[in-house]
């Protein structure tokens, strides 16, 4: 739960404040590129694989997942943006929202999901040209067939004009589900007057200029090291993970029982998590905190994993043998 919500369709991005704080700015999407890859290497330390996408290399990220064999071919759905022109880091099981279309053109026949009835099955089973291979979404209703044979047959033809070189499946877009931000805020504002009208929301239409005005300067400000009371964090980015480094400037660590090092750890833990909305971090957060006793192991990841229920898509994994704790976030 947020205290208020910036959503603007115009400018395509929204914005939330927690606590008076700006907490991320973010865009508009039901979902992220969906790509085929074929396994190329097992990568242990990372909890998944490399994978070859064509035109770009893709670390899958599978968690407790099972890791696909070496040469298999998989579905894979991209958490963070490519890095370079090479990498992009992917969750292991494609999960799409709102109206979909997924064209799969190497597959054979329809894939329908569970909720869907089966007089939608169906109709869409005689509707569909044979050997077409698409996943049909729950949103789609027997009224909706034709419009999804539409949206198909304009599907093939950007595949074959777009991607004919490329291992890549495109996905049809419909409109964003906008219930899903707005269900995290105590009060929402638009610049979108049939929105504000259909849900009761706060209409200000110079919205997207505010966005411009008071929204990109904060974000504009992110600095490599930030200082939070007398703990510094050193935030990195690189190809695989965001890192970032606690350090206890200030403080005695060194203390007997320890508690010096608990409590620089807990406050740190508290901005990392600050950070990692404002800067709207995604895939692999690996972070260093100061050494302390493993006793006191148990107190920060339960504070870590307290204060990350305000945020749906961050999950705080595990501390390592050398005190570094794993994180992932979802990049929708």
């Amino acid at each position: 739960m947020f205290d208020s919500l910036w959503l603007s369709p115009k400018a395509g991005r929204y914005a939330y404040f927690a606590g008076g704080k700006l907490w991320q700015a973010d865009a508009l999407a039901s979902a992220a590129p969906i790509f085929r890859v074929r396994v190329t290497r097992a990568a242990p330390a990372l909890k998944g694989a490399f994978c070859d996408a064509g035109d770009r290399s893709v670390l899958l990220s599978c968690g407790k997942e099972p890791v696909p064999a070496v040469g298999e071919y998989v579905y894979v759905q991209e958490e963070e943006a490519a890095s370079g022109t090479k990498l992009a880091v992917c969750g292991l099981h494609p999960v799409l929202a709102g109206d979909y279309v997924l064209y799969y053109p190497d597959r054979a026949g329809l894939r329908f999901a569970k909720a869907l009835s089966q007089e939608v099955r169906t109709a869409c089973t005689a509707a569909f040209p044979e050997g077409v291979g698409c996943l049909v979404r729950t949103s789609v209703g027997v009224q909706d067939v034709p419009k999804a044979l539409e949206e198909l047959h304009a599907i093939q033809a950007l595949w074959y004009e777009k991607t004919r070189y490329v291992g890549v499946g495109l996905v049809h877009k419909g409109a964003v589900d906008y219930r899903r931000y707005m269900r995290a805020a105590r009060e929402t504002t638009t610049d979108d007057q049939a929105l504000a009208e259909r849900y009761g929301l706060r209409y200000a239409p110079d919205l997207a200029l505010r966005f411009e005005r008071e929204v990109d300067p904060v974000l504009a400000g992110l600095h490599r090291v930030v200082t939070a009371g007398d703990v510094e964090l050193v935030v990195e980015k690189t190809e695989a993970a965001w890192v970032v480094d606690v350090n206890g400037k200030g403080h005695a660590l060194d203390t007997p029982d320890g508690n010096a090092a608990l409590a620089v750890n807990l406050t740190a833990g508290e901005e990392i998590l600050r950070q990692i909305n404002l800067r709207n971090m995604t895939g692999m957060i690996l972070v260093d905190f100061v050494s302390m006793p493993a006793k006191y192991g148990e107190t920060l990841m339960a504070a870590l994993r307290k204060a990350a229920e305000t945020d749906e898509r961050l999950r705080v994994v595990d501390m390592t043998a050398l005190g570094v704790v794993e994180m992932t976030r979802s990049h929708r």
